[in-house]
Order: structure tokens, then C-alpha cells, then sequence
């Protein structure tokens, strides 16, 4: 307001004088001085002016600062959060290693279970048993025909035989792998004698297993007399 009055009083003064000297007059000299004044307010405002900007400069940068600071802080947590995160990942990656390293359960249900269902007599030296009377089959691999067992897939097998003799007789038998005895058995003694035996073999595929006549020990195998054998864990 006061700038506007001092240039309304200069322009005031600068208006056309009729009938003055040629000389500088009073009212020129005033002219000249508030002119004077005009420009030294002038100066001292934008003086004002360039101090209140500066003060505001410098409250914008002490704004920025405290930005600048807390995007700083938050990118360190995130940093640590980062860090934290890839230990983490780091302790996963060694559990799935350690449990892919561990061999797979198996894939396959095999299992079989028979008995002899009807007593067989006059067995002959090495013999085969014939469980023909199946209990259980998943996953084949025993024939109630010929009493062998033809391994489908390789693997960790568990088989478990029981022999009962005739009535005051004995007879000995054996678990065979491929012609290979394996766990031999004597069933015997006054009445009915009665021997279980088990075995645990790793097999591959076509391999075969079965029951036979030990030598020539024995002709009769009693119609409950059973053989069994499953999977435990594919190699």
C-alpha cells in the first residue's frame, strides 16, 4: 500500500506545470526525491522480499532433509528386512534340498498273501510249493499257478513263509531267490509241527522268489501253510 501511494505522489508530481521558470523548480527537486524515496523503498522490499524467500528456501530444505532422512530409514529397514528375508529363504532352500535328497516314498502298493488251500503230498526234492489259494493280491507279481513270485518293480521286499507238516511227520522247506536259497525251515514233531521264517531282500525287476523242498526232508505240506511277501521301498 505504502509503494502504491509513493507512485501515485511521484506521478502527482510529474504532472505538467503552466507558467513555471525555466529552472529547477521547488516542485522538481520534490519530484526528484520522491522519486529517490520510490526507488530506495522499492530496493528495501524486494530487500524484505529476498529475505522472506530465503527464509522459506531454508525451511523447504529443512523439509527435504527430514524427507531425504526418512526415506534413508525406511530404505535401511527394508534393507534389513531384505537381509532377514533371503537367511530365511537360504534355511528353506537347505530343507528342501535335505528332503529331496531323501528317497522318494514308493510309488507302487505290491503285496500277496496265499496258502496251499489243499494238502499237497509226494513232494519231490526241490519242489516248488504252490500256494494256490490267493488272500491278497495288489500290485501283482505272484502266480497262483506256477507259486513263484516275479518281482514288477525294484525294490526293498519283505517275505514271510510258514510251513505245517503231516500228522507225526516233518518236512523241511526253503525260501529261494532265484535259485539261491535264502532261510531254510524244519516243520515237525509228534501232531502237527509248525515253522514260520522271514526275510527281507532287495530284488530287481524279474527276479524270482518261491518255496521249495529242502532237498528230499519231506513230501507233505499241510493245507494251512502260507507265503506272503510286500513291498517295503522301491530302489
Amino acid at each position: 500500500m505504502v509503494v502504491w501511494l509513493i507512485t501515485l505522489a511521484v506521478l502527482t508530481l510529474r504532472l505538467p506545470v503552466h507558467g513555471g521558470s525555466v529552472g529547477k523548480s521547488p516542485r522538481r527537486t520534490l519530484l526528484d526525491d520522491a522519486e529517490d524515496v520510490h526507488d530506495l523503498y522499492k530496493e528495501e522490499g524486494m530487500k524484505e522480499i529476498t529475505s522472506s524467500l530465503v527464509s522459506q528456501m531454508s525451511s523447504a530444505c529443512d523439509v527435504t532433509h527430514v524427507i531425504v532422512r526418512l526415506i534413508l530409514k525406511e530404505a535401511e529397514e527394508r534393507s534389513k528386512l531384505a537381509l532377514r528375508l533371503q537367511a530365511r529363504l537360504r534355511k528353506m532352500s537347505t530343507k528342501l534340498a535335505s528332503i529331496n535328497a531323501e528317497p522318494p516314498p514308493p510309488d507302487h502298493i505290491i503285496a500277496f498273501s496265499a496258502r496251499v488251500g489243499n494238502h499237497q503230498q509226494n513232494l519231490r526234492p526241490l519242489q516248488v510249493i504252490v500256494f494256490k489259494e490267493i488272500i491278497t493280491l495288489i500290485g501283482g507279481g505272484y502266480s497262483a499257478s506256477s507259486g513263484q513270485f516275479r518281482c514288477p518293480v525294484k525294490g526293498l521286499y519283505v517275505f514271510h513263509v510258514t510251513v505245517i507238516s503231516a500228522w507225526n511227520d516233518r518236512i523241511e522247506t526253503e525260501l529261494v531267490k532265484n535259485t539261491k536259497s535264502q532261510v531254510q525251515l524244519y516243520s515237525g514233531g509228534n501232531k502237527h509241527g509248525s515253522s514260520s521264517n522271514t526275510a527281507v531282500l532287495s530284488l530287481e525287476v524279474s527276479d524270482l522268489v518261491w518255496v521249495r523242498v529242502f532237498r528230499n526232508r519231506g513230501r507233505f505240506v499241510h493245507q494251512w501253510s502260507s507265503f506272503s511277501g510286500h513291498l517295503v521301498h522301491t530302489l
